[in-house]
């Protein structure tokens, strides 16, 4: 419903009371006709029986006394709900404003070590997701805490993924200690999930150790994880990328389109070369979730196919270039040239002779790319040396997927 007439039906429901209140409960006329203000007693009101006194105020607030009250009762809120409404806020996509953020963070500083893994990963999660960098302080007491619960053990998969996930959305620069602590921790968490070699003359039962050794394992946590590593340029050694691959080869399919993306772009960002059954796993579970994808999963993943020099079979890259024409119209001009890019890589195909190429020539109606383009004269020549081939100016190297 639109909001306008939202409102304006819902102005029929309000009425100007004696007591100066605006009172929604009844309709003007029915108030006017059956009942009198809803701070009238009783005996008023005899006939439908009492309604609650009004608690409205008999004067508007201003919009700085509301906030100095939602204030104020903040700062007086426990830390573990304090960190509860900074996740809840953040997956609303509400961003606070910066003072209240600021006190907020005050108040729960020294609060920080009280916090259990869930709200010490989702406080740092809602920062991310803000990207508001706290003061150095707030950071240290944050970093203390969390090496606390990672020497009790008290830190999830899903928690390592979004406290790192966080740290690279705030480009925290001293993190590097606290990065290696959570590694560590991650890697003793993916060579407890790997199944248990059998006793000689048994056989292992197969599921029962597949779901249980995976149930540690957490398909978020593990795509945050790796696409932090890449994001912040960490490199932590064969070994732990190899248990990495382990790890994930279990869960490929049950990633979702954007998990599957980050963790290709994260293996072509460090760069990590997996093996041929990583690959052959990774490319059925994309084909499977295709239907599912969005632009920015599109982009990620073709870019960190091409980038690895993955490749897929001609039905696969039919399937996946008619997805990618799907959602040609929500491509922003980076993606575009992305896509466009690994595409023409890996079908080994010029791009101004791709479908996709042909059909952004033909467009009958901008696109989100369009005007993102019309701003920016590099992706511009980009694009146009991409979709027009020879005839445009030069394409010097390859498209770099930054996001």
């Amino acid at each position: 419903m639109n909001l306008s007439i939202a409102a304006q039906q819902g102005l029929k429901y309000v009425s100007q009371l004696p007591c100066g209140n605006r009172c929604p409960r009844r309709p003007a006329a029915v108030q006017r006709s059956r009942f009198r203000c809803c701070c009238a007693s009783k005996a008023d009101n005899s006939q439908d029986g009492p309604l609650p006194p009004c608690s409205l105020p008999s004067a508007p607030m201003s919009s700085a006394a509301a906030g100095s009250a939602i204030s104020a009762k903040v700062l007086q809120t426990d830390g573990k709900q304090l960190a509860q409404l900074l996740l809840r806020l953040s997956e609303l996509q509400v961003r606070p404003h910066q003072q209240w953020l600021t006190d907020a963070l005050d108040t729960l500083q020294p609060q920080l070590s009280q916090l259990n893994g869930a709200e010490l990963s989702g406080c740092l999660q809602a920062l991310g997701t803000w990207q508001y960098a706290p003061a150095g302080a707030f950071m240290q007491a944050f970093h203390a805490a969390t090496s606390q619960k990672l020497q009790q053990q008290a830190l999830s998969m899903r928690h390592l993924g979004e406290i790192t996930w966080g740290l690279a959305q705030l480009q925290d620069s001293d993190a590097a200690q606290l990065m290696g602590e959570l590694l560590e921790a991650a890697a003793h968490i993916m060579a407890a999930s790997q199944p248990a070699s059998s006793p000689a003359g048994t056989a292992p039962d197969s599921s029962s150790n597949s779901s249980s050794n995976s149930a540690a394992l957490s398909c978020a946590g593990m795509a945050d994880l790796v696409w932090a590593v890449a994001k912040l340029q960490i490199h932590p050694g064969k070994t732990w990328m190899a248990a990495y691959e382990a790890a994930s080869q279990q869960l490929l399919r049950s990633f979702s389109p954007h998990e599957l993306a980050q963790v290709v772009w994260a293996f072509a960002r460090l760069p990590y070369q997996p093996s041929e059954a990583w690959r052959g796993i990774f490319l059925e579970a994309v084909q499977a979730r295709l239907p599912e994808f969005d632009s920015k999963s599109i982009s990620l993943t073709a870019w960190g196919l091409a980038t690895l020099k993955f490749t897929p079979d001609f039905r696969w890259l039919f399937n996946f270039e008619r997805r990618a024409e799907c959602v040609l119209s929500t491509l922003a001009a980076a993606e575009l040239a992305c896509t466009l890019w690994a595409l023409s890589e890996l079908k080994q195909k010029s791009p101004h002779k791709l479908r996709l190429g042909r059909l952004v020539r033909r467009q009958e109606r901008f696109h989100a790319f369009d005007f993102q383009l019309l701003v920016n004269p590099r992706l511009l020549r980009v694009v146009r040396s991409l979709t027009l081939g020879p005839q445009g100016p030069p394409q010097q190297g390859r498209p770099s997927e930054s996001s």
